[in-house]
């Protein structure tokens, strides 16, 4: 049965893809991290639930978003604004994978990433780097 977190445990899967040596990121964690230790890091957190709507008649469209966070270190410099362009096309291009659309199936009916945006560094973030919003469907049969 499809859950909010049997879906947020797959992108995770997902996302420890890029993970370790050799790979764009150094840690991924599954809960929301305020204070990351190693850069650059991906954040995964439930985001918001959307609209449900009427697929057929014994099945409704539920959709959930999850928010990546992709955290890098500030710098302040032409490298890291750099890494931040390679890592979103890295991100964006993980969710569009064969492998990884078939990893997604298995638990949805559909998905896509709705949107990514950039975000600079403040007193409380030393960090900066980029949100990516994965918009999920999967459909709920009534009961």
């Amino acid at each position: 049965m499809t859950t909010v977190s049997s879906i947020k445990a797959k992108i995770k899967t997902i996302l420890e893809t890029k993970e370790g040596t050799g790979q764009p990121l150094n840690e991924v964690y599954g809960y929301w991290e305020q204070q990351p230790e190693k850069f650059p890091c991906a954040i995964l957190e439930y985001f918001e639930s959307g609209a449900e709507k009427r697929d057929t008649q014994q099945e409704n469209e539920v959709n959930h978003k999850y928010r990546i966070r992709v955290a890098i270190r500030d710098t302040n410099n032409q490298t890291e604004s750099d890494l931040r362009m390679s890592l979103i096309e890295d991100m964006t291009n993980l969710f569009r994978t064969a492998t990884n659309v078939d990893t997604l199936d298995s638990e949805v009916h559909r998905f896509e990433v709705e949107s990514v945006k950039a975000f600079n560094s403040s007193e409380d973030m030393q960090y900066s780097g980029f949100d990516m919003i994965i918009s999920t469907f999967f459909l709920k049969t009534f009961g």
